[in-house]
């Protein structure tokens, strides 16, 4: 746009130089023969003199002058006789008549351009009549002097490119500064509309292994109770019947207590390693969700070019209604200033104080895929209580065959040959040891 302003600029510098050339050349023939009417070309606002041809003669005796334009106007008249110049009518002070007789009008301008006429009268009563056309003289416009309108087309143009140029400028930067607003905008929604579905997925799978380690221990914890439960009432049941024996029965009895306290130590083992097992993978669990949650804050960070900061206060921003350490706050509060005591602790915070992270509440989770971390804790613990199942199966297997053998061995006591339940002894005492 600029280029075809400069192009424009020069084409009308080259047209003001070639009309001005022309005017010079046309400059001296502003007067026209006798038989025509003389021209004067003047400024505006400048004074013109517009003199009458006879007014050098040696017999005139008068000159008027008249303003010819409907029927004529008597300006007014210079006696050369007795010097006197008599004015009729100036037009608000724009004509004068001059002491030679020549006519001044004054600050020539638009309703002065007329035809004037001057009537010479001679002493040997001859007259002549002389026309004056009074023109505006326009070729200064396009002459190379100041304040002519050569300069100011130049001028003009200059600014008005400068003009245009910057309001171009202006307007880029303006709809630059919009449409990156726009987009930042656009960019932050979006970064923060990711960052609230990460979070909601990340709080929806901690509170399901949550759960689902609460709920594995809570499992654990009746099963282990209730085998040792069981343990304990089949060999008091088995002890209450051998308290009759007395010394006779100590060896059997000892054999009794120890085969006891081996399963009761068995079950623990295995209680000890299945919780070990089931810490270690809920600990993989949460560091595996953490990695996913950390690596996604990593895309969108690069992604979307925006700053840690920025992410930070999103978070922090992000569901403070339903924060539980907000409300535990709160409620704290609530119970000092009633004069309440604080809640009893719960079993994770008393087993894992360290860890005792609480967990956002979410309302939708649906804008992530879904992380294969919950499934597999549903197939352990299928596993688990399977081998759990398995164990309680075989346990009650094995009573069974103590109470039959139990049974056989009270009835080869009743009988009155030894010899009987002196072989069945060392059976059962084997079967005790085995169980």
């Amino acid at each position: 746009m600029f280029g075809s302003y400069l192009n424009l600029v020069m084409s009308l510098l080259f047209l003001d130089v070639f009309v001005f050339s022309q005017q010079n050349e046309k400059r001296n023939l502003t007067t026209t023969t006798n038989n025509l009417p003389k021209i004067v070309r003047q400024r505006l606002l400048e004074d013109a003199l517009l003199p009458c041809n006879s007014s050098n003669g040696t017999d005139l005796e008068l000159i008027e002058w008249w303003y010819k334009r409907i029927g004529g106007v008597y300006i007014g008249a210079f006696n050369a006789t007795s010097r006197h110049v008599h004015t009729n009518w100036t037009k608000d002070g724009a004509y004068q008549i001059a002491d030679n007789g020549s006519l001044i009008i004054h600050n020539v301008r638009r309703e002065l351009v007329e035809r004037y006429e001057c009537l010479s009268k001679f002493l040997n009563g001859s007259q002549t009549r002389n026309s004056i056309l009074l023109r505006l003289n326009f070729s200064f416009w396009y002459a190379p002097e100041p304040f002519s309108l050569f300069y100011g087309s130049c001028i003009f143009a200059l600014i008005f490119c400068v003009a245009s140029f910057l309001l171009n400028i202006f307007w880029i930067l303006i709809r630059w500064s919009v449409l990156s607003w726009i987009k930042r905008t656009e960019r932050l929604s979006r970064v923060r509309a990711m960052l609230v579905a990460m979070e909601k997925y990340r709080q929806k799978h901690m509170e399901s292994l949550h759960e689902g380690y609460n709920r594995r221990m809570s499992t654990f914890r009746e099963n282990y109770h209730n085998q040792v439960e069981t343990i304990r009432n089949s060999y008091l049941e088995s002890s209450e019947r051998f308290r009759d024996y007395r010394q006779a029965q100590k060896e059997n009895v000892q054999q009794h207590l120890d085969g006891y306290y081996q399963q009761i130590s068995r079950l623990r083992e295995f209680g000890h390693k299945r919780v070990e097992h089931l810490w270690e993978s809920y600990e993989k669990s949460v560091n595996a969700v953490r990695t996913f949650t950390l690596e996604q804050r990593l895309k969108i960070l690069n992604q979307y070019k925006v700053k840690q900061r920025y992410v930070n206060k999103l978070l922090e921003a992000i569901g403070t209604e339903t924060n539980v350490d907000i409300i535990s706050r709160k409620e704290a509060a609530i119970r000092e200033v009633l004069g309440e005591d604080q809640p009893p602790p719960t079993f994770w915070s008393s087993h894992h104080p360290s860890n005792n992270s609480n967990l956002r509440r979410s309302a939708s989770f649906h804008s992530l895929p879904e992380f294969p971390l919950v499934d597999e804790i549903l197939e352990e613990e299928e596993e688990e209580q399977q081998i759990i199942y398995l164990n309680l199966t075989e346990f009650n297997k094995n009573k069974e065959e103590i109470e039959k053998e139990e049974k056989e061995y009270l009835l080869a006591l009743q009988q009155p040959s030894t010899s009987t339940a002196s072989s069945i002894l060392p059976l059962f005492n084997n079967n005790k040891i085995q169980a």
